[in-house]
């Protein structure tokens, strides 16, 4: 089961960060105007910073996408939260196996 939860918590990560990295690129697109590889590379290093990633990507579906800021907050905060549970149910079902 623990195998289960962390491969889903795997997925689920990978899907959020190609999403977050395709909506800051694009994001970065259509504020700065540059060509689209040239916003890719410049939103990689971004991406995969936390919190900074998740909130340039919030801003970045407004934007690029005119996503209300709700719905934008709903699909890249919501995705976060479950990970974060996995993370949570994971290390907790393995202390507890280290423990007993």
């Amino acid at each position: 089961m623990i195998s289960l939860l962390n491969t889903l918590r795997n997925l689920l990560c990978l899907a959020l960060g190609l999403f977050q990295l395709l909506a800051i690129t694009l994001g970065l697109h259509h504020w700065l105007g540059y060509h689209w590889i040239i916003t890719l590379l410049m939103a990689v290093p971004i991406t995969p910073i936390p919190v900074v990633g998740t909130l340039v990507a919030i801003w970045a579906a407004t934007q690029a996408w005119s996503w209300p800021l709700v719905q934008s907050c709903a699909v890249f905060l919501v995705p976060l939260a479950i990970i974060m549970v996995l993370t949570y149910l994971v290390s907790d079902d393995r202390t507890q196996k280290s423990r007993g």
